[in-house]
């Protein structure tokens, strides 16, 4: 089915055609008759890289009207989805609205500009909407009650990382704008929760059609609709709060959200969780090899845009700086970076960067074009995780690999993995020759770095710095005498000469290129 099935106005389609997008994903082929046409508020659920933005953005957009004050209203988790489902939006919008994102880490002079250009959609997190609602007192964003359109994107995301206490503050006020927000703050806390259908009146039958007026038409996103009862078990203690209560992600949800009318469930996740395009496979080895593993790998998908995952923030900044060491371009992304840092890191691997090294902040939702390899350097602490790192790749009908090192220590969680994923994953094949040489670079790479740090001044490595080289299998070492420049030039020499010797096995004929004697040449090997 094309466009045409499902949306009336000619210059959308014609705007959805030109941005890359000829036909609906099936997500949307699912939801926007209901969505467009009879305005039914829905629950959408659909594994990642499906095309779910779209499913709230393109009923706006056809229904919204330009200088007609606020009408949409979009809550996000992060910031980064923010921007996202911003850049989303603005790509379709062929009548020129006014979009605003409201979030942290930009000044509230800047925002406090926009918001005077009375946008007629807002995409907020939910922190920074309820800050300006109830301490800065912005009257036009006040005016959220208003709004034709609210849409919760992300909604598992937005329980697990802690914003559903602001996000019933706001849904308060909604439903309450004569009541000041520090009252809504109070009723809050005292249990009194008011309800979205608040003075709706129900269907006189069940299959009623919603009219086409202008009650406020809801969705809910979600790349989940429950953490399973299994996985629960199996990750106690990695799921918060909610592993003791026995409610699932939606039913918590919904006893705060409760639509207008029995909203229209459209879940495309059962049997479904992993991308179609989508290529598994694990390696089993010793915590120390996984170094020399990255390389190998990475040898073998040359040119492939790839993101590699570890669970902590200081495993990231060590293999950040092997990686340069070995020519790559490397970008890192994690939850502790500044707003223009994590925004700047990310505009340079979507533009040049070979790889983007991240921890979990960067597993949901994220729109990184062109990723078709993911890396699990740690596998990740709950399976939802590991889908949604999985799912950074082949998206929307699109190829990709996942490769997951497994040491010792990550066993168990292998096995638990594959039991919720109904699957054993293939083991990929490693040439232990060539992982051998691997090692040596990875060795002398890692071996350069401590020496450059020495004879700078650094007679050790930071605490941290020993723990992170350990995580990830790189020794490390407590010298404390100055190592001499000329040595680290030998090493760099001899860097270089290992560089050379792991290509010539991948040439069929095991001929030097010129391009191989030319680099040989520069650096005296020849």
């Amino acid at each position: 089915m094309n466009w045409e099935d499902y949306i009336e106005d000619s210059s959308l389609i014609q705007v959805l055609r030109s941005n890359s997008m000829p036909q609906p994903t099936d997500i949307q082929k699912a939801s926007l008759l209901q969505t467009c046409k009879y305005r039914q508020d829905v629950i959408i659920s659909s594994k990642t890289g499906s095309g779910k933005t779209l499913c709230f953005a393109i009923p706006m957009v056809l229904h919204i009207e330009k200088n007609q004050g606020l009408q949409g209203l979009i809550i996000s988790p992060t910031r980064e989805l923010c921007l996202q489902i911003s850049t989303h939006l603005k790509a379709i919008n062929h009548k020129d609205l006014n979009v605003l994102t409201l979030i942290g880490g930009v000044s509230h002079e800047k925002q406090e500009r926009l918001v005077k250009r009375n946008p007629e959609i807002v995409i907020a997190t939910p922190g920074r909407l309820w800050e300006y609602i109830k301490d800065r007192q912005n009257d036009y964003l006040r005016s959220i009650h208003l709004v034709k359109f609210l849409a919760i994107d992300e909604a598992d995301r937005m329980i697990q990382m802690g914003h559903f206490k602001e996000l019933k503050l706001i849904i308060n006020y909604i439903e309450n704008p004569s009541i000041v927000p520090k009252e809504v703050a109070e009723l809050s806390k005292s249990g009194n929760i008011v309800d979205l259908n608040f003075g709706y009146e129900e269907p006189k039958e069940n299959n009623e059609i919603v009219e086409k007026t202008n009650k406020r038409q809801t969705f809910v996103i979600s790349a989940t609709m429950t953490i399973e009862k299994s996985a629960r078990k199996a990750f106690s203690g990695k799921l918060g709060r909610f592993k003791d209560k026995g409610e699932d992600i939606m039913e918590k949800l919904n006893q705060t959200i409760n639509f207008r009318l029995k909203p229209k469930l459209i879940d495309l996740t059962i049997g479904a969780k992993m991308p179609e395009g989508l290529k598994e496979y694990v390696i089993m080895c010793r915590d120390e090899e996984k170094s020399g593993l990255l390389h190998y790998v990475l040898k073998e998908h040359v040119g492939i845009k790839g993101i590699i995952f570890t669970n902590t923030i200081a495993a990231s900044r060590k293999l950040v700086t092997f990686l340069k060491y070995l020519d790559y371009k490397v970008s890192k992304l994690d939850g502790k970076m500044p707003q223009r840092d994590r925004l700047s890191k990310l505009e340079k691997f979507s533009s040049q960067n070979d790889l983007l090294i991240a921890t979990d902040v960067a597993a949901r939702g994220l729109d990184l074009p062109e990723v078709g390899l993911i890396i699990h350097y740690n596998l990740p602490q709950n399976i939802e995780n590991y889908i949604h790192r999985s799912g950074r790749t082949a998206r929307i009908h699109k190829q990709g690999i996942s490769i997951a090192f497994a040491g010792p220590g990550e066993t168990r969680s292998l096995l638990e993995i594959e039991k919720l994923l109904n699957k054993k994953i293939t083991r990929y094949q490693v040439e232990l020759s060539m992982l051998e040489k691997s090692k040596e670079i990875v060795s002398l790479a890692s071996e350069i770095s401590m020496n450059e740090s020495e004879n700078v001044g650094k007679s050790k490595f930071s605490s941290w710095n020993i723990r992170a080289s350990e995580e990830i299998g790189i020794e490390s070492s407590e010298k404390e005498a100055k190592i001499a420049p000329k040595k680290i030039r030998n090493l760099k020499k001899m860097l270089e000469k290992a560089k050379i010797d792991i290509e010539l096995p991948r040439k069929r004929n095991s001929v030097i290129t010129p391009e191989l004697f030319e680099l040989a040449k520069k650096h005296k090997l020849v």
